[in-house]
């Protein structure tokens, strides 16, 4: 569906009124792909400063980046049955198996490096609630321009 603009994407949510009850509420996802979706999110999050749901954002994002890329290049990556067993370093690990033996792939070193470095201090922290890290401005805006250069040196 990505790209495809005879697709139309729609989100799909459900809050519950006053008087307990379930109404749907339907969002129509108009950027016509799904990662550049999720990072539009998260920087209009950051934007408002709300730090933690910027960096939700931006973990989709990156899982969604490397799961298109594994698929799109047949990237061998651990499977399970179960889907929530399939972690996003096991699929980041395989990405970069994967440039050591293709030079063509457009991931770059720096990338890489820069990846690793936010993996730690914002894509997993802020998915997850953590006491011990800290929201830092700087860092999350470092995060998005990083998955920006992902998204682009993947060609996803």
């Amino acid at each position: 569906m990505d790209g495809n603009n005879a697709w139309k994407s729609l989100e799909f949510y459900a809050r519950r009124t006053r008087k307990g009850f379930d109404i749907p509420i339907v969002r129509e996802n108009n950027s016509n792909s799904h990662v550049q979706n999720y990072i539009d999110k998260a920087e209009e999050y950051f934007n408002q400063g709300d730090n933690k749901a910027a960096g939700v954002y931006l973990r989709s994002a990156f899982e969604f980046i490397l799961k298109r890329f594994c698929f799109g290049k047949k990237v061998p990556v651990p499977f399970y049955i179960d889907s929530s067993k399939m972690k996003t370093d096991e699929f980041w690990g395989s990405v970069k198996k994967y440039k050591a033996s293709h030079p063509a792939c457009g991931l770059t070193p720096a990338t890489t490096t820069l990846i690793d470095h936010y993996t730690s201090l914002v894509l997993n922290p802020l998915s997850h609630h953590d006491i011990n890290k800290h929201e830092i401005t700087t860092e999350i805006q470092g995060a998005l321009n990083t998955i920006k250069t992902l998204k682009a040196e993947l060609n996803v």
